[in-house]
């Protein structure tokens, strides 16, 4: 086992975590600490993609590509895709993208 910034990983996938190359990872749930790992990378990496299951889902059944998130975060699924949210009653910008991103 190799240690990852504190995440323990088999060599194989190891050896797969090349952050020089595009990746995509899937996941079922956006929790765990590879997925931590990941959605912190992505931040400073354009070249790591998380998804969830059902936005992959989606794409296969409406025969589209998976999009890229403008702001690169990962994208749990499709159906919120062209939505926009107001919120209002925040005191702060902090406490209202950590709201936000508890809805999502």
């Amino acid at each position: 086992m190799i240690s990852l910034e504190g995440v323990l990983l088999d060599e194989n996938l190891q050896a797969k975590l090349d952050y020089n190359v595009p990746q995509i990872f899937i996941f079922e749930e956006f929790s765990g600490t590879l997925f931590e790992l990941l959605r912190r990378r992505t931040v400073v990496n354009q070249k790591i993609r998380i998804y969830g299951s059902p936005a992959v889902i989606q794409s296969v059944e409406n025969e589209k590509i998976l999009p890229i998130s403008p702001s690169r975060y990962p994208l749990f699924c499709l159906f919120l895709r062209n939505c926009s949210f107001s919120m209002t009653g925040m005191r702060s910008k902090e406490k209202m993208v950590r709201k936000f991103h508890s809805l999502t």
